[in-house]
């Protein structure tokens, strides 16, 4: 390629299109914690409280508008971010998934689920994933159905995140 263009070296790769990406001998890490803080600078939530959990348990969450009518477009430009950062987020799925079912129809109920999401967000703004050198995913699967078979349950952000580490390995397994 370097004799039919020019090119030229810059490095390892550091940040791109707002994933911040470290490059160790021992893997690679990738997270959006500026990406993170945009997100609630734009939503007016800098300085809120943190949430434990992405989205309550529970959540019932309805098609019929209650109460008054929200900004649309800001709606939507916060759902948008939040689908984007799910991308090195994967606790962050099930809970921006529900929220983005209801992009057309939305009220106040809508509009706190995403709230609190929000609020999860900021106290876990520099979580991301973390990909070791040569790792399988089979022994944390393994680790986390072991506590739900303990416990009887998962915390919800487990729960999410197994259910996607297994749906993996099943595909594999299939194909």
């Amino acid at each position: 390629m370097k004799r039919k263009f020019d090119m030229s070296d810059l490095g390892l790769l550091s940040y791109y299109l707002g994933i911040e990406v470290k490059q160790r001998a021992g893997g690679i890490t990738v997270c959006q914690s500026s990406y993170a803080a945009k997100i609630l600078e734009s939503a007016g939530m800098k300085n809120c409280n943190a949430s434990e959990v992405p989205m309550e348990t529970r959540l019932k969450l309805s098609k019929l508008k209650d109460g008054e009518a929200l900004n649309t477009t800001e709606y939507r430009s916060i759902i948008g971010s939040l689908r984007y950062i799910v991308n090195t987020r994967p606790d962050l799925a099930f809970a921006v998934g529900v929220v983005s079912r209801y992009m057309e129809v939305r009220g106040k109920e809508h509009w706190n689920a995403v709230e609190h999401t929000l609020r999860y967000l900021k106290g876990t703004m520099g979580y991301g994933c973390k990909y070791d050198r040569g790792a399988d995913l089979k022994p944390m699967l393994t680790a986390i159905l072991q506590e739900m078979s303990k416990t009887g349950r998962a915390p919800p952000v487990l729960a999410t995140f197994s259910a996607a580490v297994w749906l993996r390995g099943h595909h594999r397994n299939k194909g």
